[in-house]
């Protein structure tokens, strides 16, 4: 397996948008955090370094939970990535109450790839791409306004307005409850996994 990364530049639509990405030193867990808000830099840092930090010391079982061997494995597998993001989540609102910051959340995407599946992790208006040879599909679901009205059967024309589009409806740091959606993908050779 291959693995390349890269950064991002802002994004115009939001002053304050700010991504910081991990990859663990195996190259097995891949974590995308984009923050929202007065002191997003930090917030997407701290939802990055926590999901990771929280990771690793159980980096074996969760090799265990990926070969199978337990008819619970994927289920318990898919519940402690989704842990790993709650606990980045309770980190990140502890942070801004004792320090008494202007609130942020963050959307957040870990990607977990093992014995030739890719196990995702999604909360947020980040986005994860399956790209198979000259195709492209999306996988994950935006958490926003846009998307939501749009699931409901409104009209594109009165979705035209930005603020639908930019209105995150599910992210860390929302309520302290989490709401993750998971997914599990069986990988092909050429396969990519794009997260953005």
């Amino acid at each position: 397996m291959r693995v390349r990364s890269g950064g991002s530049s802002g994004n115009a639509a939001h002053a304050e948008n700010v991504e910081c990405w991990g990859i663990d030193p195996t190259g097995s867990f891949f974590v995308l955090a984009s923050g929202i808000g007065a002191n997003a830099e930090r917030a997407s840092q701290m939802v990055c370094e926590t999901v990771i930090q929280t990771l690793l010391p159980h980096r074996e079982s969760i090799e265990k939970m990926a070969s199978g061997d337990h008819p619970d494995s994927c289920q318990n597998l898919m519940e402690t990535l989704c842990n790993a993001m709650r606990r980045a989540e309770r980190r990140l609102l502890d942070y801004m109450s004792t320090a008494h910051e202007t609130k942020s959340v963050v959307s957040c995407d870990l990607v977990y790839l093992a014995n030739g599946t890719a196990y995702i992790a999604h909360i947020g208006n980040q986005r994860v791409y399956l790209l198979r040879g000259d195709t492209g599909r999306l996988l994950t679901i935006d958490h926003s306004a846009y998307e939501y009205w749009r699931s409901q059967g409104k009209p594109e024309s009165a979705l035209a307005n930005p603020a639908y589009r930019l209105r995150v409806t599910r992210a860390l740091g929302i309520g302290g409850t989490a709401e993750i959606d998971t997914l599990q993908l069986d990988l092909r050779t050429g396969d990519r996994i794009v997260v953005c």
